[in-house]
């Protein structure tokens, strides 16, 4: 949670007027400028994403920049922030794009933030039939088994400006990670626009400034400034949101919470379990009772991406999903003809005594 400090009484700049907010914030302990929030990005995600079901995203950056580990920043707070289940795929450049569509396909219906990490080969290796199927397939991918009535962030990391596709790269927010060569300089200012020149430069110096000193700054007011100590934990990006270029910073993923079970299956790849899988099974049945556990765990595994449930019951949820598309009813009746119980509850209140966490 951000709360508010102030990192030099001296300076007025560092201080809010009457109803106004202070300039500096701190997150877990790291002072940083309110205005370079990564999190407020992340709020304008969501806010599309809500509005049109389906938000893409690019990551544009030199090698070693920081795309990969930004793209999984993003993930991570989507999946936090976001006030229903998401789900992260990370595909390399040899998984999932080139069979955009039969990946989709194969999905199970959830909302997911699909990263595909290094996307500049494509144009180098993938034929024009190949490019205009992935086109369509991104045009059409909420219409796909997938993908329907389910939200759906895309995310492109790529290295150079004009390494992507056209149209792949027509984003609806765009991060940028590192510049250096001249040409992508005035690439950036093409896709931006001149007004922007300014700003663009001077990324372009903070940015070569952090990797040589290690450290990055900005100015506050007109006399007042703020250092922020490179990768300590944060780096500078540019955020455009086709309204506006900003600075924001961003950590990694571990820095903001060291375990995540959700951003670790994010791979394909075996994840190898730091807990005894038997034992915390044993520790959930004894305190929820066998039934409800199971229920708990299949419905984990399924805002995760993984369906679980018996064959019948994926065969039920398949019939029920084709009469919606056929006829209008009313879902929270047919829950409660059933006798479920629809009453909120408070998932951060406090376990009981007698169920806390075992460490």
């Amino acid at each position: 949670m951000l709360q508010t400090v102030y990192i030099n009484p001296a300076k007025e700049s560092n201080f809010a007027k009457k109803g106004e907010k202070p300039t500096i914030t701190e997150w877990k302990g790291a002072k940083m400028i309110r205005q370079h929030s990564i999190k407020a990005c992340v709020r304008e995600i969501l806010n599309d994403v809500d509005e049109t079901g389906l938000t893409t995203i690019s990551m544009l950056g030199r090698e070693g920049s920081g795309k990969t580990t930004l793209a999984k920043t993003i993930g991570h707070l989507i999946h936090e922030m976001a006030d229903e289940p998401f789900a992260i795929k990370i595909l390399e450049k040899h998984e999932g794009i080139l069979n955009l569509r039969n990946f989709i396909t194969k999905l199970e219906p959830m909302n997911y933030v699909i990263v595909f990490d290094d996307s500049s080969w494509l144009t180098a290796n993938a034929s024009k039939q190949q490019m205009d199927e992935i086109k369509q397939t991104s045009t059409e991918i909420r219409h796909l088994p997938g993908g329907k009535d389910c939200k759906i962030i895309l995310i492109y990391n790529y290295h150079y400006s004009k390494a992507l596709d056209k149209y792949l790269r027509g984003t609806g927010f765009i991060f940028v990670t590192g510049v250096q060569a001249n040409n992508e300089k005035d690439n950036l200012i093409q896709m931006f626009g001149d007004n922007y020149s300014n700003k663009i430069s001077e990324f372009t110096k903070k940015y070569a400034y952090a990797k040589q000193k290690k450290k990055f700054i900005f100015q506050l007011g007109k006399k007042g400034y703020f250092t922020y100590n490179y990768k300590q934990p944060f780096i500078p990006l540019l955020f455009y949101d086709n309204i506006s270029l900003r600075f924001v910073v961003s950590p990694t993923r571990e820095w903001i919470d060291p375990i995540c079970s959700t951003c670790e299956n994010s791979k394909n790849e075996p994840i190898k379990s730091n807990i005894d899988l038997d034992k915390f099974a044993e520790d959930l049945d004894y305190k929820f009772g066998k039934s409800i556990s199971r229920q708990a765990v299949r419905i984990k595994c399924f805002q995760n991406g993984v369906n679980v449930y018996p064959k019948t019951v994926k065969q039920c949820m398949q019939y029920i999903e084709n009469y919606l598309k056929t006829k209008v009813f009313n879902l929270e009746a047919l829950a409660v003809h059933y006798k479920f119980d629809n009453s909120p509850t408070r998932l951060d209140a406090k376990l009981p005594d007698d169920i806390k966490i075992v460490n």
